[in-house]
């Protein structure tokens, strides 16, 4: 949808293809999960901050991991902009 509107989107595989792209395409924002292979989101954030080419593009957390352990997790983000958007799978009723 976002490219149907007119936005250029570009996706990483993982947590570690995420970094090397954030760096090389200098996006306008980031939509990143917690839960990803091979590197965290959090560490992706983390990764992200650390690099001053990357340190001021907006990070939008999207994910559906328990708000107990984002609490566990929320010095990573603790200096970070971002935006927790918690994601509600919806129940499937399956008739046999």
């Amino acid at each position: 949808r976002l490219e149907a509107s007119g936005y250029q989107v570009v996706v990483a595989g993982d947590g570690e293809e995420g970094i090397k792209m954030a760096g090389a395409e200098n996006p306008d924002l980031i939509l990143l999960d917690i839960l990803l292979p091979k590197i965290d989101g959090d560490k992706v954030c983390e990764a992200v901050r650390s690099e001053p080419k990357t340190q001021n593009i907006p990070i939008i957390i999207v994910t559906a991991v328990a708000a107990e352990e984002l609490k566990n997790r929320s010095l990573v983000f603790g200096n970070a902009d971002w935006l927790l958007i918690l994601i509600i799978y919806p129940l499937i009723k399956v008739n046999y």
